[in-house]
């Protein structure tokens, strides 16, 4: 039996009009009597152990970086990423905003079973006029929002710097946040000194986890079966798309299938063509997009071993997919001041295995 480990990870034009300012009358600020004490890293730097997306055991390889999959991860952006919101003339400042998850998975030879785990996080992104406007007078509006239909998050990992949040909130379909907006006029201000020629700068404000039971609950089926012979090895591998798993079924794309061979083989044959990596050792399939219109598959392998009977390696499947999210949990400004330009959601592979 193989587990899986997951490693955590994380992470619009123009100069503000000053008198985007005037008119603007700031909702009244919050009571600051508790502050969300979660850090979001670890004395070492890392994520805390308490948010790491490592549901499913140890001692699996990891099938590469958990954040290549998206164009941008960086604090600043200049042409990449989300799309840029104009700082004009409105009363409203404008914020756009980022829910990327990834998604963990362990699959069990032909069992229906499958442990799952979801880790997300939220990012807003601010135009880099708004850093001017932030530290002029009258001080900026307190911003605030509300997550909605929050209900399958099992935990949340507020920003301890810059989140604020009542603990005493019981409806579990929404929470409430607002920033410390002196830590993040200081944030956005280190990252302009950092790069001032940036159009937008992001900030991390919140990570979640949560577990998913069962199989129709993830977006890509898999299962495999070996017939490991002294003179013979045969793996087939059949992939499905499960629309169910998000509110909004979304096409997987960058989809691939990698099937390591760890030992000395020969005759290899592979249907559909495959990469062979001999630096790698793995038989690396690209597939096209997985949707309702094409979502199910066969991928077959086979080759003679060179030192006896083949042992059974956990087989890993990569994609990513724009449009939606697995949690169906979104976000609402509150009170006035502030705009949403922007509302991008995205989720991709953590590891994602199935073990015969």
């Amino acid at each position: 039996m193989c587990s899986a480990t997951a490693r955590s990870s994380s992470r619009c034009i123009r100069s503000a009009d000053p008198t985007a300012m005037e008119g603007l009358a700031a909702p009244p600020r919050r009571p600051r009597s508790r502050k969300v004490s979660c850090p979001l890293l670890g004395s070492n730097g890392d994520l805390s152990h308490s948010l790491s997306p490592s549901p499913l055991g140890s001692s699996v390889p990891c099938t590469g970086p958990e954040r290549s999959n998206f164009s941008s991860q960086t604090g600043h952006g200049i042409s990449r990423g989300p799309s840029p919101v104009v700082l004009g003339s409105q009363d409203a400042l404008p914020v756009a905003t980022v829910f990327t998850e990834y998604v963990h998975a362990y699959f069990r030879g032909h069992s229906p079973s499958c442990l799952a785990r979801v880790t997300g996080e939220l990012t807003m992104t601010f135009p880099a006029g708004i850093v001017r406007v932030f530290s002029g007078t009258p001080p900026p509006p307190v911003l605030s929002f509300r997550l909605v239909h929050t209900a399958p998050i099992e935990h949340f990992q507020p920003s301890a710097d810059l989140l604020f949040s009542d603990p005493s909130q019981s409806d579990p379909e929404t929470k409430d946040f607002w920033l410390n907006m002196t830590a993040l006029t200081e944030a956005l201000q280190r990252q302009a000194e950092q790069n001032p020629a940036a159009s937008y700068y992001n900030v991390v404000l919140l990570r979640y986890q949560f577990s998913r039971p069962g199989p129709q609950c993830v977006p890509l089926q898999l299962s495999a079966h070996w017939q490991c012979e002294a003179t013979l090895t045969q793996v087939s591998v059949e992939y499905s798309y499960r629309p169910g798993a998000t509110a909004v079924p979304t096409p997987l794309t960058n989809v691939q299938v990698l099937l390591p061979v760890g030992e000395p083989v020969t005759n290899v044959h592979l249907q559909p063509a495959a990469v062979w990596n001999l630096d790698e050792k793995r038989f690396l399939w690209k597939l096209p997009d997985v949707s309702e219109a094409g979502g199910s598959g066969r991928l077959s392998a086979s080759w003679e071993p060179r030192s006896g009977p083949s042992t059974p390696s956990p087989v890993a499947a990569q994609f990513t997919s724009e449009g939606a999210t697995l949690s169906g949990v979104d976000l609402e400004l509150v009170g006035s001041g502030y705009r949403m330009s922007l509302v991008k959601r995205r989720f991709a592979t953590g590891v994602y295995l199935e073990s015969c």
